[in-house]
């Protein structure tokens, strides 16, 4: 199996239409995109008149759990010492997509029309 290239602690992407990137520890809503958090706010419906899937919120809430929390926080410390080290950080990215998925599964299908 060909080896994933190794990601920044830090990835910087352009923002699709609908949302803002916020720096530093503004509010805004957190998403995931490999195995960096990058934190957006989001603008509600799509330059298209689109609405925007409530997952995201869901997600947002559920990493901010309790039962979550400690994962967000391995995620954190391994993002800050993943320069020094050859650590990849997949291991702590999965463990955070299992809690925070596990959560919404539960109540996504309550949002859904």
């Amino acid at each position: 199996m060909p080896r994933l290239p190794r990601l920044p602690a830090v990835l910087h992407l352009p923002a699709p239409p609908c949302f803002k990137v916020m720096n530093g520890q503004s509010e805004g809503w957190v998403l995931l995109h490999s195995p960096c958090l990058i934190r957006v706010h989001l603008c509600g419906v799509m330059s298209n008149g689109d609405l925007v899937d409530p997952i995201n919120l869901l997600r947002e809430k559920a990493q901010n759990s309790s039962k979550c929390r400690p994962f967000v926080e391995k995620l954190q410390a391994c993002g800050e010492r993943q320069p020094k080290t050859k650590e990849s950080c997949e291991e702590e990215f999965i463990d955070l997509l299992e809690c925070s998925d596990a959560i919404v599964a539960s109540q996504i299908f309550k949002v859904l029309k």
